[in-house]
């Protein structure tokens, strides 16, 4: 078998050649550092002690999504105990409608979904995924975008 008559087989031995050195280099770099991302400057939202417990707050999100209607996406918050506060996007998971506090729970009127206000997590309705968690930190008596 001459090599101009196996031309196929010889290009899958180099792709596979070419595959296990490109692997033996992702592996070999594992433990060395990345280059990190530069951290945004956390930005003041409102007085920590403005949110109260059980009852979430919306709030403007810095560098937030400009929404059909002229609406921007906002910031839900929720203080678990005098310490945590928990803050989601208020895009609904299923077709972007703004989420808002209602009752016990955080609503999207465009489908009737509810999600619970301390997870995110869905109650009911269609969305197929809980709201997108926002970092957020309290600092100096105010709630902070971004991590300690």
């Amino acid at each position: 078998m001459s090599p101009e008559r196996h031309p196929r087989r010889d290009a899958l031995s180099l792709g596979a050649a070419a595959v296990g050195a490109v692997g033996a280099a992702t592996i070999a770099g594992c433990g060395e550092d990345e280059p990190q991302q530069p951290k945004e400057k956390p930005e003041r939202l409102i007085k920590a002690d403005e949110v109260q417990v059980g009852k979430p707050k919306l709030v403007k999100r810095p560098h937030g999504r400009m929404l059909p209607g002229r609406e921007f996406e906002q910031i839900i918050l929720v203080r678990v105990d005098d310490k945590t506060i928990k803050a989601y996007s208020n895009l609904c998971t299923h077709a972007d409608c703004l989420v808002k506090p209602k009752g016990k729970t955080l609503h999207c009127p465009c489908h009737e979904a509810d999600y619970e206000p301390t997870t995110g997590e869905v109650i009911t309705g269609p969305p197929p995924k809980p709201l997108a968690k926002v970092d957020v930190h309290i600092a100096d008596g105010w709630v902070m975008t971004g991590t300690a």
